[in-house]
């Protein structure tokens, strides 16, 4: 006789690791006791350790969304705590599979849960009273959990015949029900709480059965296995999912009680010298043993279905096998290919089976009782959860990563470098659960590698610009793992490692980097840039502003001396600056520091050129000024001193010639005095005259920036206007101030007709500013909107929409961004009637050459239109008839074979399609538009090939309608025409 597999509990495991190699695995075919049916193939007599089949994919499928709680499966279990059910609630899905027969064990155990265990014995006694009733009972619970309602097990199972496998195919049959047909509703179909709550209840039920059938010796009589088990494993065969999806839970119920009751009075016996000795239960034990095969086989057979209704039978094949590991890992681990089958189910289509079997390996890896087998797998192990590192469910992904951190403990030294890459690579997601779920895997990982802080600190620096991509990215990197490396917010230790020159200046500077972006972090709750995906909001403490302070302003000066010569970093040491701002409660030792900062910002403000640089000194400047007069003054003084004097010297200076150290001089002095406009009020310190007079088209390269200048002249002048009470001079200020905007405006759109270089940009941005300025300005002022000069000339307004569409709808080699920017300027002048409305179809003529691009501007622009019944249908009408008469202006008539028609053909088609188009207000208003306009003039007629659209789209009134309007314009003598016959057959045709 062949030597059986023999089960090995965890705990004797250990004890006996010599001993491995005596342990044969030889899963069979059952005795006598139990027959197998045909369809169940038995597995190798020798298995070969796990592995993963060849012909799996790594790719994940498209993923199936749930946040159902996963169900707990198993009773009696070392890893779970069994959870006593009191009630079944049965509401709104479940509520038709509630059991109707009183004398049923379905009805029984989900009426009263609390009373598993006297319902299993109640049982049990029928059974030894009465084999048949006993069979024919647990057999109906079987039929019950499937969804069946009316069918009776004691109808049509012969209990001396045994037809398990014919009355398993009437189910799918004859047997079927109407209402179980209609719904294909039962109690495993799909996972949820009800679903746990069942599974529960089951799971403790099979339990105290198999339990008890031991006591009684019923296990062994050759009826009750042979009745039960073979009608579950037809049952796990059947075609119907119902009915096999409820036989293989079943099946799992079984086996894990089985499993369960090996390990509990089947322990092996071993001599002194590791051999195994006989007892008189060896044949209760081979019985079991027999039965776990069994029950394995059929495990094995069903746990990867190719069936999408099935996938709450390989959730539960998961959990399940996780316990059967647990109790017995060299056997399920070892010799068996349970982890294998593990592997597949990772890889599985569906997001809740991979997320499930992912717990699964994460219960695994973390058991320390299991290390010793585990080990012998984990790199395989590891490489599968890698495969769900990036995966398409974000919620898989985050598991696969917290399964790496989990491991970082155990098994560090199994973490590859491509692991490793692949998880920090998730730290620059979309996703921010994802993305902090890899923040903590390296936090745990470097941890475990550097005690030292400062070394700590300096592997992050190396991860953060260990590739380019990353290096553009550092705030996501930040924003990954920030709360959770307590270091990243150690002051101290950054400015003693940023003093330290015993580190590389390039690692320093990559640290000021990462220190600016913490600082920013902690007193504005947010990074320089920010996820797209990102909703949370960080709480700021009070107290992180005044540890900074303590530390960073009594050694900033030397810090800037540190970085002197990298301009980069000095704008990095000035915003951290601006980020603390000033407040005049620091203590007397810190507000010691200030002054000498204050003018150090003073100096490099004078010697840069540097533009970014000037801003966030600029910023800085405004904020240390807040609060105190006198250095506002004085820095109001130093600006007058040197740059006032230094634009006028430099601007009397200025002739046809175009001295090069002149321009270079004027650009610079009128960058920094455009910088400073935007806080503070220069107005006194500059005259209109100079800044404005001096434009010229052939000097704009160098005085560009005085465009800027004179944008917030004008708007400081306003703000200063309104706030002072109208005096004797009022009606002169008045005039004065309109005038200025009149000639800055027009002298804004000179240059756009007729530059188109790099400054013709900075001239337009200013422009479309100043009317956003003073829309806020005069929010709630609006009797002084006569400021608010509209442009009413047809050749400047057509000089402004033409240089976007040129030289911004047009113009492929500028930035996309910069593009969209430019273009929503222009929507938003247009929005505030700066322009006639009907410029806006200057813009969307590009709507279907340009969707890809602009659409969401486009978009946004007709669904405002729609908001305004007379604005949307005149503004496409206006399109389509722009268009229509450029192609009859260049080709004398318009044939609708040529590519510019096909073009508005397209153009219409698509206009036709938008919702908005479709209103009841809408559309025949640009029907009837399009009927005037066509039948204006005879060259107009093939206008009626592009209405169409239109037309086809009323109902059946507006068809009515639109005819009457169409019959009664068409000329008499053109009444046959081709083109007028097919626009009426199109009003004709009923919808």
């Amino acid at each position: 006789m062949k030597k059986r597999m023999q089960l090995i509990p965890k705990k004797a495991s250990h004890d006996r690791a010599s001993q491995e190699s005596k342990v044969t695995s030889t899963p069979r075919t059952m005795s006598p006791v139990v027959s197998l049916s045909p369809s169940v193939s038995t597995i190798a007599n020798e298995e070969e350790p796990m592995e993963v089949d060849s012909n799996i994919s790594t790719e994940s499928g498209m993923s199936v969304h749930s946040d159902t709680p996963s169900v707990d499966g198993s009773v009696n279990t070392s890893h779970r705590k069994a959870t006593k059910v009191r009630e079944v609630k049965w509401e709104g899905f479940w509520t038709s599979l509630q059991p109707k027969n009183p004398e049923s064990l379905y009805y029984k155990l989900m009426k009263q849960p609390g009373e598993v265990e006297s319902i299993a014995i109640d049982f049990m006694n029928t059974y030894s009273n009465d084999k048949k009733t006993g069979i024919i009972l647990i057999l109906q619970l079987c039929v019950d959990l499937c969804g069946y309602k009316k069918l009776s097990v004691g109808k049509v199972y012969s209990f001396s015949e045994q037809n398990s496998k014919e009355f398993v195919q009437k189910m799918k049959s004859e047997l079927m029900e109407e209402d179980l047909k209609k719904t294909g509703k039962f109690v495993f179909m799909k996972i949820s709480r009800f679903g746990s709550v069942i599974d529960r209840i089951i799971s403790e039920f099979l339990g105290h059965v198999v339990l008890l059938s031991l006591q009684s010796e019923a296990l062994f009589d050759g009826i009750f296995t042979r009745h039960v088990l073979e009608f579950i494993n037809c049952m796990s065969f059947s075609l119907l999912s119902c009915i096999r999806v409820t036989g293989v839970v079943l099946v799992l119920k079984f086996l894990t009680a089985f499993v369960d009751l090996y390990a509990k009075y089947f322990n092996d016996v071993r001599d002194k010298n590791g051999n195994s000795v006989e007892t008189p239960e060896d044949n209760k034990k081979f019985a079991v043993e027999t039965f776990i095969d069994f029950l394995y086989i059929i495990y094995d057979q069903n746990v990867l279905i190719p069936d999408n209704k099935c996938y709450t039978l390989k959730v539960k094949c998961a959990q399940e096998m996780c316990h059967w590991i647990e109790m017995f890992p060299d056997i399920f681990i070892l010799k068996r290919r349970c982890l294998g089958r593990l592997a597949q189910l990772v890889l599985d289509h569906n997001e809740i089976v991979r997320r499930s079997a992912l717990d699964t390996c994460e219960a695994l890896i973390t058991n320390e009782e299991i290390q010793n087998e585990m080990e012998q797998r984990i790199e395989m192990c590891l490489k599968v959860v890698s495969t769900r590192i990036i995966d398409t469910s974000s919620n898989v992904a985050v598991k696969a990563v917290t399964i790496f951190t989990k491991a970082v403990d155990k098994y560090r030294e199994y973490l590859t470098e491509t692991y490793i890459q692949c998880i920090v690579g998730r730290m620059f997601e979309k996703n921010i659960t994802l993305a902090k779920a890899a923040g903590k895997f390296l936090a745990v990982y470097l941890r475990h590698q550097n005690e030292d802080p400062q070394q700590l600190l300096l592997h992050l620096v190396e991860v953060a610009y260990s590739k380019k991509e990353y290096a553009e990215r550092v705030p996501f990197f930040l924003e990954s793992c920030v709360q959770c490396i307590p270091e990243l917010e150690d002051w101290k230790l950054f400015v003693t490692t940023l003093l330290n020159e015993e580190v590389t200046f390039q690692t320093r500077v990559r640290l000021l980097h990462i220190l600016n972006e913490n600082v920013r972090f902690s007193l504005t709750g947010k990074f320089s840039k920010v996820r797209q995906a990102t909703f949370e909001v960080t709480e700021l403490r009070s107290d992180d502003r005044l540890e900074i302070v303590n530390v960073v302003i009594p050694v900033f000066e030397n810090l800037m001396c540190q970085f002197q010569t990298d301009k980069t970093c000095l704008k990095l040491l000035v915003e951290i600056l601006s980020f603390i701002k000033y407040d005049s409660e620091d203590r007397e030792n810190i507000q010691a520091y200030y002054p000498a900062i204050f003018g150090l910002l003073r100096e490099l403000f004078s010697v840069s050129t540097d533009k970014d640089l000037l801003e966030v000194i600029t910023t800085t400047f405004w904020y240390f000024c807040e609060k105190h007069y006198y250095l506002a003054k004085a820095l109001i003084d130093d600006i007058k001193n040197k740059h006032v004097v230094a634009l006028h010297a430099d601007l009397e200076q200025l002739s046809p010639s175009l001295d090069r150290n002149l321009l270079t001089r004027l650009r610079g002095t009128s960058m920094k005095l455009s910088l400073l406009f935007v806080k503070f009020d220069l107005t006194n310190a500059l005259q209109w005259d100079d800044i404005f007079q001096v434009w010229d088209m052939n000097s704009l390269k160098a005085l560009k920036y005085l465009v800027t200048c004179c944008k917030w002249y004008l708007v400081w002048s306003l703000r200063k206007f309104i706030k002072s009470s109208m005096g004797e001079n009022g009606v002169q200020i008045n005039r004065s101030l309109y005038n200025n905007c009149k000639n800055f405006i027009y002298g804004c759109l000179e240059i756009l007709r007729y530059t188109k270089d790099s400054e013709s940009f900075l001239t337009f941005e200013e422009l479309c500013d100043l009317y956003a300025s003073f829309e806020k300005e005069l929010q709630r002022k609006r009797r002084y909107s006569i400021f608010f000069v509209k442009i009413d000339e047809i050749n400047h307004q057509e000089a402004l929409v033409n240089f976007v569409a040129v030289s911004v709808i047009e113009n492929t080699e500028l930035g996309l961004a910069e593009r969209q920017k430019y273009l929503a300027k222009l929507v938003d002048i247009i929005y505030l009637d700066v322009i006639p409305v009907e410029y806006f179809a200057k813009i969307l003529r590009y709507y279907h050459t340009h969707y890809t691009e602009f659409g969401v501007i486009m978009q946004q622009v007709i669904t405002q239109l729609a908001l305004s019944h007379p604005a949307l249908p005149l503004v496409i009408f206006h399109t389509l008839a722009q268009i229509y008469n450029e192609i009859l202006a260049k080709n004398k008539i318009v044939n609708i074979r040529s590519v510019e028609s096909k073009q508005l053909q397209q153009l219409a088609r698509k206009f036709s399609s938008l919702k908005e188009i479709k209103s009841r207000y809408v559309l025949p208003k640009m029907v009837n538009m399009s009927i005037t306009f066509s039948l204006k003039e005879k060259q107009n007629y093939q206008f009626f090939y592009f209405a169409r659209h239109f037309a086809k789209l009323l109902d059946e009134v507006g068809r009515r309608d639109a005819y009457n309007i169409f019959a009664k314009m068409v000329p008499k003598e053109d009444r046959n025409d081709d083109v007028l016959l097919i626009f009426a057959a199109t009003l004709k045709q009923k919808k």
